[in-house]
């Protein structure tokens, strides 16, 4: 979310690609290999009605609703120095 001041966005996906950084957590201890989970989700570019064009809004539920297009996306490890 573009007003969220944790979140820098560096492209927004007008191409094929968005680019973004973001400060969401740090760790509690000290370790030398993470891994990192996300789920996003996608939306087609000119649906006016698109989770996408909403904005940002706080999430109540854990889950995604059905009509997103949804991708579990897991990297690691990232060693750490």
């Amino acid at each position: 979310c573009r007003r969220d001041s944790k979140v820098t966005i560096y492209g927004n996906g007008d191409k094929y690609f968005a680019q973004f950084a973001f400060r969401v957590f740090k760790f509690l201890r000290t370790h030398n290999r993470v891994f990192l989970r996300c789920h996003i989700f996608f939306c087609v570019g000119n649906d006016k009605n698109s989770r996408c064009r909403q904005g940002c809004r706080n999430r109540k539920k854990r889950s995604l609703s059905s009509d997103y297009h949804t991708q579990v996306i897991t990297l690691g490890p990232i060693i750490l120095k």
